[in-house]
Formats: C-alpha cells, sequence, structure tokens
C-alpha cells in the first residue's frame, strides 16, 4: 500500500514537473517542485529496507547516518535522474532530425554507446533512440547500485524506455484515450509517460 501511494505522489509530481499549469500557482515553480521532492524522496528512501544497504551500514547505523544517506540520495536522483531532462529521443525514434536535434543527441556523454551498436544511416531511429534512451536513465543510476546494494534500480532505463515507447504508440492508434483523462492532465504521449513513469519510479524506488 506504502509503495502505491509513493507511486501516485511520485506520478502526479513528475507531470506538475514536465509542465502541467496547476491553478496554485505555487506549486508552479521549479523550485518549490524541486524541495517538494528531494524531501519526499528522503522519506521514502528512510523507510527503505537499510539491512539490505551493506556499503551504508559499513559507514554506520544510526539514525543520523540514515537520515544523511536518504536526503543524500534524495538531491542525488533528483539532479542527476529526474532535473536534466528526457532529452531529444523522448519520442523513440518519431522526431524529424535537424542539425541542432542532432547536436542534442551528441553532446551527451554517452552518445558513443548508441553510436557503435546501431549502423550510422539508422541513426535517431527507433531502436538507436531506445538504446540512448536506455543509457540515459540508466547509467545516472549506476552510483545508485552502491547505494542500494542491489543492481535492481538499473531497470528503470529500461521501464523508461518501454512507457514512453509504449505511450507513444497510443497516441499514435489509440488517441481517443488522451481524451478520456480528465482534467486536463494529459494532453500527449509524453504527458502521459511522464505520469506513468514518475508513478513507476515511485513505486519501484519504495520496493528496492
Amino acid at each position: 500500500m506504502i509503495a502505491l501511494i509513493n507511486g501516485i505522489i511520485e506520478g502526479f509530481w513528475r507531470r506538475i514537473y514536465g509542465g502541467y499549469e496547476t491553478k496554485l500557482k505555487w506549486i508552479n515553480e521549479r523550485g518549490i517542485q524541486t524541495a517538494f521532492n528531494i524531501i519526499f524522496l528522503s522519506f521514502v528512501f528512510y523507510f527503505g529496507n537499510w539491512e539490505e544497504r551493506k556499503l551504508i551500514n559499513l559507514i554506520g547505523n544510526n539514525e543520523l547516518i540514515y537520515w544523511v544517506a536518504s536526503i543524500f540520495g534524495a538531491v542525488y536522483f533528483q539532479c542527476l535522474f529526474w532535473a536534466k531532462g528526457h532529452g531529444p529521443a523522448f519520442d523513440i525514434g518519431r522526431s524529424k532530425i535537424t542539425p541542432e536535434m542532432e547536436k542534442r543527441y551528441q553532446k551527451e556523454w554517452f552518445s558513443f554507446i548508441p553510436n557503435k551498436l546501431v549502423s550510422e544511416n539508422h541513426w535517431y531511429g527507433f531502436m538507436y533512440d531506445c538504446i540512448w534512451f536506455w543509457c540515459r536513465y540508466s547509467l545516472c543510476l549506476i552510483p545508485m547500485t552502491l547505494y542500494f546494494w542491489s543492481a535492481d534500480v538499473l531497470v528503470l532505463g529500461v521501464l523508461a524506455v518501454i512507457v514512453y515507447g509504449t505511450c507513444w504508440t497510443l497516441y499514435e492508434r489509440e488517441k481517443w484515450i488522451f481524451d478520456k483523462i480528465p482534467y486536463n492532465l494529459v494532453d500527449g504521449a509524453t504527458a502521459l509517460a511522464e505520469l506513468i513513469f514518475g508513478f513507476t519510479v515511485g513505486v519501484c524506488l519504495s520496493l528496492i
């Protein structure tokens, strides 16, 4: 139940963080959104399974250490996982590529990975974007595997590709679904993906 609640909170937060405008102007402030999620994730991490976080327990196993580690983990996750943005591959191979778009792809340090794995004449297509997007959401979490003392957190990169790819396919083939979602919460594929992926991340972080 706690994981579900955390997922709902993180899902709605991610949608607002992605640009959903609320009637409460102060909620639309990026600084407030960032502070909220750092505080929220600090509690999510704090109430996690510390017995499994062996590296942190080597440092100390008292409440102060756990709170410091929780805040540190929340700041890292917010800044490296969420704040960086999803990048140009968010539509999983559907964008019309321009020179400016190419620069956005290639400026990321990890772009050499899809560049090596995909033939150049297929760059910026479906497979390329899947790999690029996986790199975007997985590689930044490698240090978190030490934090949780588990590689389970890396599954979020795979889930990012699945969620965004599925939402774009739904938008193309079953667009009527988006009209059924109330309060104009979702206005397109990316908006739905933000909502679902935020929920997924909230649940997963509660279970690691």
